[in-house]
Formats: C-alpha cells, sequence, structure tokens
C-alpha cells in the first residue's frame, strides 16, 4: 500500500508537469497565431500599395517586401502546424499543434495509469 501511494504521489506529479507543458504550449500557440495576424495585416497593406506604386523601384521594392511577408507566414505557419523539410526549414518541423496532440495523449495516459494503481 506504502509504494502505490508513492507511485501515486510520483504520478501525480507527472501529471501536474503534463499539463503544465500542455498550458506553455497553449500560449505559444496564441502568441504565434496573434504575431500571425499582425503579418498578414501589413501583407494586404503591401498588397493595397502595390497598384499605386510610383515607379518600377518602388514597385520592386513593394514586391520584394511582399515575398518577404509571404515568407514570414510561411516560417510562423510552419511552427504551429508543422512543416516538411524545405529551403526555410532545412530540417522541418514538428509544430505546436503536434507537440500538444502528443503531450494530451501522454495526460490521458497518465491519468488512466494513476486510476489503475
Amino acid at each position: 500500500m506504502f509504494t502505490s501511494n508513492k507511485k501515486k504521489v510520483y504520478f501525480s506529479g507527472m501529471l501536474d508537469d503534463a499539463n503544465k507543458v500542455i498550458w506553455d504550449l497553449e500560449f505559444k500557440k496564441f502568441t504565434a497565431m496573434n504575431e500571425r495576424e499582425v503579418v498578414r495585416r501589413e501583407l494586404d497593406q503591401a498588397n493595397q500599395y502595390l497598384p499605386n506604386a510610383k515607379n518600377d523601384d518602388e514597385k520592386k521594392a513593394v514586391e520584394a517586401r511582399i515575398e518577404s511577408i509571404k515568407t514570414e507566414l510561411e516560417a510562423i505557419d510552419g511552427t504551429v502546424l508543422g512543416a516538411p523539410p524545405s529551403k526555410l526549414l532545412p530540417d522541418g518541423a514538428v509544430g505546436i499543434d503536434n507537440k500538444l496532440k502528443e503531450w494530451v495523449n501522454r495526460r490521458e495516459y497518465i491519468k488512466a495509469f494513476i486510476k489503475s494503481i
């Protein structure tokens, strides 16, 4: 009985840690999505400005900025959703969403194990 109690205490602590990791990942996703919205608005503004460019040099500069913003959006999306290896992410990215799913599953296994003790 004493050993079982120690196990429950240990795995209850593990469950608490898993919850904290999940909360941290949820916060990271929240901040990334807010950052994405700011960048997306910047893209909208650049796209709206493009037809009003005064000369070819200005048009080329705006087009280059649009491509840069698109690359930034792609990086944010890769951080949240995950991505296969690419020029932008040579090692690929697991993604916050995938990590969240893994930790939620792990939390459920820990809960089930605590009940079985």
